[in-house]
């Protein structure tokens, strides 16, 4: 599913520092929680990016399941995070993003998923999915989908050699990047062009990382959190940090590209079913879960979303040739080894917001 923008508010961790879980302390007590064809609920309520719950999508699951499924949609994982703190409704299923995974695992928020349940499901996962820091063992979820933060360059503009994020500060191109707008992921990048880590807390680095940016600024022309090939194809920008799909997307109007992975690595995400603790029925979840996970379902999505990476295998092989065999969707493996992925930050998220807002007012001023 498309990322959204981040907005890592301190609220958010706060909240979540006082212990109110009362929206997931109910216990899933619906069910036999074996698999088992046994009563299940007539409806569930699920908790998914924005734009998910399409007509289509809930006839597959009711024609799979006979259960009715509610959707109710977020469009950053902090606003679904705030949802399920909230208590308003008992969500059955979730989508989260990883390091979310972390946080609400360590809240106590999640349920312990059944591998012999979903065992078709994992079986069909691309194991590049799997064993991810941010959930060892996959103990909490299950992926659906992912994708990669690279660097898209129109050739037809661009001649000089890029192959790390460093070659960004280029002088030679200035105004001519639209940039992904999210805190975390190009600060991290600061962070690792300054010699620190990605997702590092030191107070000392992040100033490192934040000063790295501002040097940036004269070569950015906009920040933009999604449809960053808008520009580009508008001929306003040559060069693109963003998401994977939308380069993707671009490949198929831009004549003369290169999508680069990054010499620093790349920061990737996936997306994963968990069950909450909130969930009322954890058999219908389970059903649920799985008819999100088969090829009918993975192909309703799919249309609004060209060139997500999808973690199952069966319904890559369904793709067209040109989308199977795209480095950009499905990088090779040495790429996928040195990803990066967002890590819980906890209180310490504070510290990228304050330095976050430091430098969009500098931006501004541009």
């Amino acid at each position: 599913m498309k990322k959204k923008n981040r907005i890592y508010a301190a609220a958010i961790v706060a909240l979540m520092c006082t212990g109110i879980l009362t929206a997931c302390g109910n216990e899933s007590t619906n069910g036999s929680s074996d698999g088992t064809e046994k009563a299940k609920a007539e409806s569930v309520n699920i908790l998914a990016w924005s734009g998910s719950g399409t007509d289509e999508q809930i006839n597959i699951i009711k024609e799979q399941t006979g259960i009715t499924a509610n959707f109710t949609n977020f469009t950053m994982l902090e606003e679904m995070l705030a949802k399920l703190l909230s208590g308003g409704i008992n969500y059955d299923v979730v989508i989260s993003g990883d390091y979310m995974i972390n946080t609400m695992a360590s809240q106590g928020m999640l349920t312990e998923l059944d591998h012999d349940i979903l065992a078709d499901q994992f079986a069909n996962t691309d194991p590049s999915f799997l064993d991810k820091s941010y959930d060892p063992g996959n103990k909490y979820c299950i992926p659906s989908s992912g994708g990669q933060v690279g660097i898209m360059v129109n050739r037809d503009k661009v001649t000089q050699e890029i192959t790390s994020y460093a070659d960004l500060w280029n002088p030679e191109f200035a105004g001519q990047i639209v940039i992904l707008d999210d805190q975390r992921i190009l600060m991290g990048i600061g962070n690792v062009l300054t010699g620190g880590d990605f997702n590092s807390t030191d107070e000392a680095q992040l100033e490192k990382s934040e000063a790295k940016l501002e040097e940036l600024l004269p070569n950015i022309k906009t920040f933009l959190s999604f449809t960053q090939y808008t520009p580009m194809l508008n001929g306003e920008c040559s060069i693109a940090v963003g998401w994977s799909h939308e380069a993707f997307q671009m490949s198929k109007q831009l004549e003369n590209w290169e999508y680069i992975y990054p010499s620093e690595g790349m920061h990737m995400y996936n997306d994963c079913y968990v069950i909450p603790t909130s969930c009322s029925d954890i058999d219908a979840a389970y059903a649920v879960i799985k008819c999100m996970l088969s090829d009918e379902y993975y192909a309703a999505s799919h249309a609004d979303n060209p060139g997500t990476r999808n973690a199952s295998i069966s319904f890559r092989e369904t793709l067209d040739d040109y989308e199977k065999n795209s480095s950009i969707i499905f990088p090779p493996a040495e790429q996928e080894e040195k990803g990066l992925f967002l890590e819980n930050l906890g209180e310490d998220m504070t510290k990228y917001d304050t330095l976050w807002t430091e430098f969009k007012q500098k931006a501004s001023m541009q």
